[in-house]
C-alpha cells in the first residue's frame, strides 16, 4: 500500500515569513517535517493506543533534539493564533440532513473523543446518549454506552 501526505507550508506568513525555509542545524524546516512525517504512526485502534505509539516516537524526537541542540528562534507573541479548547458540544453526532454518518467516520469520531474528551454522543428527545470504546469489526461498530 501506497500511503501519501499533504503538508501546508506557507511561505507568506505575516508572522514568520518562509519560516518553512529556515535552517535549524544546517537543515531547513520542510525537511525536517517531512523526515518526522516519515516516522510510523500508525493511526489503527484507540485513542490510547496512539497516544502510546506517539510517547515512543516522541522519545526518540526528544534524543534527537538533545544530540542535535538546536538554536531556539523567538516569534512575536503578539501575533500568535490561538484555538479554544474542545468543548462538549463539539463532540454532538448530528443527524441533519446532510451530515456525515457512514461507518468509518462514526467510528473514528467515536473512537477519537475519548476521555478525557468529551465523548461523541447523541440527543434522544430528553436523553444524551454517549459512546466509549468503539471497535470495528467487519463494518459493524460496536462499544460501550451510556444514556443520561
Amino acid at each position: 500500500m501506497t500511503t501519501g501526505i499533504i503538508i501546508q507550508a506557507r511561505l507568506n506568513s505575516s508572522r514568520f515569513p518562509r519560516k518553512v525555509m529556515q535552517p535549524i542545524n544546517g537543515k531547513k524546516l520542510i525537511d525536517i517535517v517531512v523526515d518526522e512525517c516519515k516516522r510510523d504512526l500508525n493511526l489503527r485502534g484507540t485513542l490510547e493506543q496512539i497516544f502510546e505509539r506517539i510517547v515512543v516516537n516522541n522519545y526518540s524526537m526528544t534524543v534527537q533534539i538533545i544530540e542535535d541542540n538546536p538554536v531556539p528562534v523567538g516569534q512575536d507573541e503578539s501575533k500568535a493564533v490561538y484555538f479554544d479548547r474542545r468543548i462538549t458540544p463539539d463532540s454532538e453526532i448530528n443527524f441533519e440532513y446532510g451530515a456525515r454518518l457512514d461507518t468509518q467516520y462514526l467510528y473514528d469520531k467515536i473512537r477519537m473523543l475519548a476521555d478525557p474528551y468529551p465523548n461523541a454522543y447523541v440527543k434522544l428527545n430528553d436523553k444524551i446518549i454517549r459512546f466509549k470504546d468503539a471497535k470495528l469489526v467487519n463494518g459493524v461498530i460496536s462499544g460501550r454506552y451510556e444514556i443520561k
